[in-house]
């Protein structure tokens, strides 16, 4: 953590945080002439009872978006409805929220979002960055992110607390991933895919019998200019090349 900062004038309790770039410690962060990255400010606040910190991004966040790629609110969609519209779409600046339901038909189940996902397989391999919610709990997987051998695959923590529904927020931008789940548990990590066509975005129900019953989808700009520096992949190309 950096800082924190009571904003007196409105009451808001604002926590500033310096995510971890590559492994630190280690030549990755001396050869890429750059360490570690600021993450988003985050507002923090007690539960009516007193018993939970609440922390959500600033409401700020909210002025960074350029154009909304889906919305969907209702009695619920499922993920082959949504994979039906999202398809196609394409980002690695993105927002994200949901609420969501399972309501799973087999003791062991895995259910949740795709982020940085290749939509090909080469010699059985390809890349893509997990969020589940599953029968352990909830946590994102980076076994599959990126395949560059020289990158730190582990997997999240993992929250223990099996629930029926979640409310969930997601902040993508670029190789910085944040996930915040009902206010009271967040994951912040970090993902290097190797290639540029890793920027697809995909849902995936394994017997979780998942169903949004809110899902926006917003491409995000830049909080320091008009214009986004197109992201580099040096001469690794696309996966599907």
């Amino acid at each position: 953590i950096a800082s924190g900062k009571t904003s007196y004038e409105d009451g808001r309790t604002i926590l500033y945080a310096i995510a971890q770039g590559k492994d630190a410690g280690t030549a990755q962060n001396y050869t890429a002439g750059w360490a570690h990255n600021f993450a988003i400010p985050l507002e923090l606040w007690l539960t009516d009872d007193g018993t939970d910190v609440i922390r959500e991004p600033i409401k700020e966040v909210e002025l960074l978006r350029k154009e909304t790629l889906y919305s969907y609110s209702g009695e619920g969609v499922t993920v082959d409805e949504v994979n039906s519209e999202i398809s196609e779409l394409r980002g690695d600046m993105l927002e994200i929220r949901a609420k969501l339901v399972l309501d799973p038909t087999s003791p062991e189940y895995a259910g949740g979002f795709l982020l940085r996902y290749n939509q090909n397989t080469v010699d059985g391999k390809t890349e893509k960055t997990e969020i589940i919610f599953s029968e352990r709990g909830v946590y994102v997987e980076r076994i599959q992110s990126s395949l560059l051998d020289y990158v730190n695959r582990q997997p999240s923590h993992t929250w223990a607390k099996v629930k029926n529904e979640y409310e969930i927020t997601i902040l993508l931008d670029r190789s910085m991933l944040e996930v915040y789940v009902d206010g009271v548990i967040s994951f912040t990590t970090r993902i290097y895919p190797r290639y540029g066509d890793s920027d697809y975005l995909k849902v995936f129900d394994n017997n979780a019998n998942i169903k949004f019953t809110e899902l926006s989808i917003y491409r995000m700009g830049s909080a320091y200019s008009d214009t986004v520096t197109p992201p580099y992949y040096g001469n690794m190309g696309n996966l599907g090349d």
